[in-house]
């Protein structure tokens, strides 16, 4: 099975806004507390597959509210 190691959304100026090392907890759509405007986020996730291989994945998020 894959194996997710790390989770992490970017803002639009780059800025780390959540970072989690566990799948059962998922980002909530907001950022210290506050909702995070309608946008498009960047998220990076770093994992492992059934071989062993260590993969960084990246794409992009719509957040609508």
């Amino acid at each position: 099975s894959v194996e997710i190691n790390e989770t992490e959304i970017f803002n639009r100026w780059g800025e780390l806004i959540f970072e989690s090392y566990d799948l059962t907890y998922g980002w909530d759509g907001t950022y210290k507390g506050v909702k995070c405007p309608d946008g498009v986020y960047v998220y990076l996730l770093d994992w492992w597959d059934v071989d062993n291989r260590r993969y960084h994945t990246y794409g992009h998020i719509t957040l609508l509210k």
